[in-house]
């Protein structure tokens, strides 16, 4: 992600984000941990994390960043 674009811009598609889906983008993308791992913590499906991590993906296309 931040090869991609500036820290502004960066920032502003993240706040941009539901409380959720920015959590798990961060869990993933920054603390590195796989799908499965997030599912636990959170106590929700795998299934549930992919398709927020997608969700939050699309929302971000509009920027620069992704």
């Amino acid at each position: 992600l931040l090869s991609k674009c500036r820290r502004g811009e960066l920032v502003a598609a993240l706040v941009q984000l539901p409380a959720v889906q920015l959590r798990r983008l961060l869990m993933h993308a920054v603390a590195q941990l796989p799908v499965k791992e997030i599912a636990r913590r959170e106590g929700c499906s795998e299934r549930a994390v992919k398709y927020s991590l997608a969700k939050a993906r699309k929302r971000m296309k509009g920027t620069s960043c992704l």
